[in-house]
């Protein structure tokens, strides 16, 4: 068993400061978490065809990356997601996947769509609303 396959059997077991421990663990190994959420995977089918189902596909390779440096992205900005969060990422990831689905170049079309998405205000808020954090001022 892996040191990545460990820490991933270990996120169903911990509680939110465990995924926050797990998120630094995998940080100080290098340790690149390459799946790619659920509904973001079906979606990928749907658009992109049957090169997902294989795990060296570069097509599937790259939409994990992608989807992992999205997430990291956002893991950094608002801490461990809690499960709220998480689904939202996911839905957020799998609409990019569907938007490109009239583009002529699809996949080109999903890589763009994400690198929008990762730091857009809307989907700021969104996870702010499901994190519960609220903007605080300062006054100097």
């Amino acid at each position: 068993m892996t040191a990545a396959q460990i820490i991933e059997d270990l996120r169903h077991e911990v509680t939110e400061d465990g995924h926050i421990l797990l998120d630094k663990l995998e940080k100080e190994l290098k340790i690149e978490r390459c799946w790619i959420p659920e509904r973001t995977f079906d979606a990928a089918l749907q658009v992109l065809g049957r090169a997902l189902y294989s795990e060296t596909s570069r097509t599937r390779k790259t939409l994990a990356r992608r989807c992992a440096h999205a997430l990291s992205v956002w893991r950094e900005k608002y801490g461990s997601l809690n499960a709220k969060q998480e689904v939202y990422a996911d839905e957020v990831l799998a609409s990019c996947v569907l938007r490109a689905e009239d583009a002529d170049n699809r996949f080109a079309a999903v890589q763009h769509n994400i690198a929008q998405v990762i730091n857009h205000e809307i989907v700021h808020e969104g996870f702010k609303r499901r994190g519960g954090l609220k903007e605080v001022e300062i006054d100097a």
